[in-house]
């Protein structure tokens, strides 16, 4: 019966190691599906942009069609701003989740390596 509960003793936290690490690995790929998603969305609008002036260049449009397409592009232009400060500051968000993995991580290794220690001396030999 001792063995059992000394088995329990030492599997809880390496119960709680991969907990955690199966909570904060789900997290990370969140934060990198949405930094991909945006990333892309980015693109396109950079894509409409450059084709809409290539387009017109080539179509030479009226000037009410020049004042409709100067107003798509102050719009598109503003949405590439507002996806370029998104795209900041899920980078920043995510470098940030990265340095307190590592806090996390040596704090996890201290506790451990200080538990340890007692552990071994309240089994039997």
């Amino acid at each position: 019966m001792k063995s059992v509960i000394y088995g329990i003793i030492i599997a809880c936290p390496l119960t709680a190691l991969v907990i955690y690490f199966a909570l904060s690995g789900r997290q990370e790929v969140l934060i990198q599906q949405k930094k991909h998603e945006v990333q892309q969305q980015l693109r396109s609008e950079e894509f409409q942009r450059s084709f809409s002036r290539a387009w017109s260049e080539f179509d030479q449009p009226s000037q009410h069609e020049m004042a409709l397409l100067a107003s798509e592009a102050a719009e598109r232009e503003a949405r590439i701003e507002k996806l370029k400060q998104l795209r900041s500051n899920i980078e920043a968000f995510d470098n940030e989740s990265f340095e307190n993995l590592h806090d996390d991580l040596r704090e996890m290794k201290k506790a451990l390596q200080e538990q340890q220690p007692s552990q071994v001396q309240e089994l039997p030999n």
